[in-house]
């Protein structure tokens, strides 16, 4: 695994506005920005708070206390996932398919930056299913294979690392629930015991490194209500807390990423619809269009000092507005000695059009991106506008006739726009020159952790 950490998603958070709350405010009321009192921000300014705040996080994380549960999470993920960068174990070690393979592939996900995942359900659900492949599993270095003892009512995985002994550890307490485990067309495949208290550990020489609580509040698949709690702890300083809240006809998740006891990210998902209980989570790729309502993100970093949220509105069709075909194809053949002219056309370029200035229509209706600065003293918007992609033509004139071809399309794009009138695409605003700086603040922290 690459010592990134949340590093790579740290600084696409400061450049695109994900902020945080303050003490103030509610994991389940969190105080969204003031819209009607901002005032619209220019694009230098907002480089200007962008670039600070950027810095700021990135100088809240500390390489050198994170950088031991980083190498350690590192090895442990060679020797059950198998990188090429450390030694790699036979195909048919015992994780291969089992939870506790993808639980760890997943927690080097959520070190990586994608912290989020830890409030999906497709996490939890290989939390779930650990239980059934209790035992003992101990990594021998000469064979570089894992012996198993299987049995028990816990997990132990143990190995040694820098010389320390290590134990990956998964126990559980509580109440008990039936989860039926669905795959992707929905069928039964298995039902599984579902622990209320589920305790996941990684020691170093019998020092905790990692820790993982899951709190399992409701799960009852006949009243189609799911609720959990999850607490993540690393080198002691660094937490993610996520709540998950699921109906059938609502979806939230909250969650926190604090370092030292501060708040640095608080991210808000609410969405209303149908079907959501069906689903690992609201974005989920086989969810209708037509079972999404209306959803809200918000997310800020340090104190309001940048935020961003999303709002979108179902309700009158958005997304099969924006989900449209704009491409178009015309191809025109004359033939002289015939005189007659074939003709093969898909779409048209008007009708391409059109179909894009409808969508960027209802998106700035009802597909809403801002990002606020200053709590909330500041604002920019996102809009949306046509944008054309040529694919090319060509005319060919000989004694026989006249042959000529036309393809391009049709799509949509955001665009930020600014006090002083100037529009900017996203590539075209957040360039490697004119952040820079934030740059390379992020490259020397990364240094820091090789």
């Amino acid at each position: 695994m690459k010592k990134y950490f949340f590093i790579s998603f740290l600084l696409c958070g400061s450049l695109f506005g994900l902020s945080s709350c303050d003490d103030s405010e509610s994991k389940d009321n969190p105080q969204l920005p003031n819209e009607d009192n901002s005032i619209v921000i220019t694009d230098i300014d907002a480089q200007n708070k962008l670039t600070q705040t950027g810095q700021a996080f990135l100088g809240k994380i500390n390489a050198e206390q994170l950088k031991p549960t980083i190498n350690l999470l590192d090895y442990m993920s060679s020797i059950i996932l198998g990188e090429d960068e450390y030694i790699e174990p036979d195909i048919n070690v015992p994780f291969e398919s089992s939870p506790l393979y993808r639980l760890t592939n997943d927690l080097r996900a959520v070190t990586s930056g994608d912290f989020a995942r830890i409030a999906t359900r497709t996490m939890i659900e290989d939390i779930y299913s650990l239980k059934e492949h209790n035992g003992i599993y101990t990594y021998d270095d000469n064979t570089n294979e894992w012996d198993k003892q299987l049995g028990g009512n816990y997990i132990e995985a143990r190995f040694n690392y820098d010389g320390k002994s290590c134990i990956a550890k998964v126990e559980y307490s509580g109440n008990e629930y039936n989860y039926v485990m669905k795959d992707s067309a929905y069928n039964k495949m298995e039902t599984v015991v579902i622990p209320e208290e589920i305790y996941i550990t990684l020691q170093e020489a019998g020092s905790n490194m990692v820790s993982i609580q899951i709190n399992t509040i409701k799960c009852n698949q006949d009243t189609k209500e799911y609720e959990v709690n999850i607490n993540m702890e690393m080198a002691e300083s660094y937490n993610i807390d996520a709540e998950i809240t699921d109906t059938d006809k609502a979806a939230n998740s909250n969650i926190v990423f604090s370092v030292n006891n501060e708040n640095l990210i608080t991210a808000t998902v609410k969405a209303e619809g149908n079907r959501f209980s069906d689903f690992e989570d609201v974005f989920d790729e086989n969810l209708e269009k037509e079972d999404l309502d209306n959803s809200v993100i918000y997310v800020s970093i340090l104190n309001g000092q940048v935020q961003y949220k999303m709002s979108l509105d179902n309700s009158n069709g958005l997304l099969n507005d924006m989900d449209f075909d704009g491409y178009y194809y015309l191809s025109e053949e004359y033939d002289s000695y015939l005189d007659s002219t074939y003709v093969i056309s898909i779409s048209s370029k008007e009708e391409a059009l059109a179909k894009a200035e409808k969508a960027a229509n209802s998106a700035n209706t009802y597909f809403i991106n801002k990002l606020y600065f200053d709590n909330s003293t500041y604002s920019t918007s996102c809009k949306w506008q046509p944008i054309f992609y040529d694919y090319g033509n060509n005319i060919i004139e000989n004694e026989w006739g006249t042959s000529k071809w036309e393809a391009g399309e049709w799509d949509i794009e955001p665009v930020i726009e600014f006090s002083n009138g100037t529009t900017y695409s996203m590539d075209d605003y957040f360039t490697d020159i004119r952040f820079s700086s934030l740059i390379n603040t992020y490259n020397e922290l990364i240094s820091r952790f090789e």
